[in-house]
């Protein structure tokens, strides 16, 4: 973690005028940043997420102040995402302003999540001081603002969804990995198997991860990891490639959408742009494009000259 004094002579505190600099946010500044997610819910899901739960040493959140006016939220915690006021995000002080701290938590690796512009320009200002894009994923973020029933065959056998149990963690990280493998091309669940582990049960002990069942079968999945004030993020949507084409993976929406909005919340998600069969489901559900999206890993390790994986 960084302290406050360390940040401050990074970014300049009583720095000249028109720089912006981040300062440790208090309960005022992370209550006016919820209007700001507000504004965008889907593009600040992530920030969102973190400033719906109580403060917690863990979770860095920091205040990204121009002059004295709040020009956005920064959160870091199991990466580093934020939230920007309008006007901000094309505002070229801001890449700048952030390339230290997430420079600082690459070691050896830190993951950012936003939209896809500005995660290129972050980590492209981080290599001056020793950290580097690393690989990037290049989707697109999705909201459903309005349902629309989707038209789906009927079906031959039971098919229910369910919160999954304990006692299912390995199944979801096989399932998981298989996805990985199929969309991405590398198996991620392989490359962090303990921190994968961490996520699903944390997922499960908190009723956010699901599974489909056809006739009693384990077939399908999906997990919401993330819940701001405004939006749940759905992620790992997954049907088992022998029973797709039965629209499994329509009425696995369709259920998420109902949870969420039982909880005065409305469905986001990101797909990756390569992923048009996903991308077709979510568009038949009602959701929409909403920008052009990014996870991107920042690291110390090079790897000679090659250039960044794009997954």
């Amino acid at each position: 973690m960084i302290g406050p004094r360390v940040l401050s002579r990074w970014v300049g505190r009583g720095a000249p005028a028109g720089r912006l600099r981040l300062v440790p946010a208090d309960r005022a500044q992370r209550e006016a940043a919820c209007a700001i997610v507000a504004a965008s819910p889907a593009a600040h899901v992530h920030a969102g997420a973190h400033l719906a739960l109580p403060p917690d040493p863990d979770r860095e959140t920091w205040a990204l102040l121009d002059g004295t006016r709040l020009a956005g939220i920064v959160i870091r915690w199991r990466g580093t995402a934020w939230a920007l006021e309008d006007g901000y995000a094309g505002d070229p002080r801001v890449p700048a302003a952030l390339a230290r701290l997430v420079a600082e938590a690459a070691w050896p690796q830190e993951v950012l999540f936003g939209e896809e512009a500005l995660v290129e320009q972050v980590a492209k200002s981080c290599e001056p001081y020793g950290a580097h894009l690393v690989e990037i994923r290049r989707q697109q973020m999705m909201l459903c603002r309005e349902p629309v029933p989707p038209v789906v065959r009927p079906l031959d056998a039971a098919f229910r969804i369910r919160r999954a149990e304990p006692g299912e963690l390995d199944w979801l990280m096989a399932t998981h990995a298989a996805m990985c493998r199929e969309d991405l091309g590398v198996d991620q669940v392989a490359r962090n198997a303990d921190g994968y582990q961490r996520y699903f049960a944390e997922l499960v002990r908190t009723g956010r991860a699901f599974v489909g069942e056809l006739d009693g079968e384990r077939v399908a999945k999906a997990e919401v990891p993330s819940v701001s004030a405004e939006c749940w993020l759905i992620e790992g949507v997954y049907t088992a490639p022998a029973r797709r084409g039965l629209g499994l993976a329509t009425r696995l929406m369709v259920e998420l959408d109902r949870a969420a909005r039982a909880e005065g919340r409305i469905p986001c998600l990101y797909v990756h742009r390569r992923n048009q069969r996903a991308a077709g489901i979510y568009l038949r559900c009602g959701y929409q494009i909403v920008c052009n999206w990014a996870t991107a890993v920042v690291g110390r390790d090079r790897r000679g000259s090659r250039r960044p994986a794009e997954w």
